[in-house]
């Protein structure tokens, strides 16, 4: 289990690592830490969205769905993606207890996947969607 914000980091990033999510644009995946369980206000404030932008939680599962599902017309590198997305997905798994997907904004979405390392630690990635 990762002692530290650095550690986690060290230990998240093979993960992240040249690997982009899927929308109307390719984003990558960028770790992220804190000190205590972020609030969607705090989301808000740190992605400089308003406060009443739109805030939805999403099942973890849910989230990660279309990425770690193979498909019969994916090809060699679309194949390999959805291998790292479960290999990503079985270290959100084991490293984090209560993770949570945040969805902030609308079109141009903020996505934070966080969960609890330990006790004064919280950590998970960020990335943007393009949904028009």
């Amino acid at each position: 289990m990762p002692t530290s914000a650095e550690d986690f980091t060290q230990q998240l990033q093979p993960y992240l690592q040249d690997l982009l999510w899927m929308s109307e644009s390719d984003e990558p995946l960028t770790a992220a830490t804190w000190d205590k369980a972020p609030t969607p206000a705090e989301l808000l404030q740190t992605y400089s969205l308003t406060e009443n932008a739109k805030v939805e939680e999403v099942p973890l599962e849910a989230f990660f769905a279309n990425a770690t599902t193979p498909q019969d017309w994916h090809d060699e590198i679309a194949q390999n993606d959805v291998k790292r997305f479960q290999q990503l997905l079985d270290f959100i798994h084991q490293t984090l207890q209560n993770p949570q997907v945040w969805r902030l904004g609308e079109v141009n979405v903020v996505v934070v996947v966080c969960g609890q390392v330990h006790e004064s630690l919280w950590g998970g990635f960020t990335t943007q969607l393009i949904e028009t």
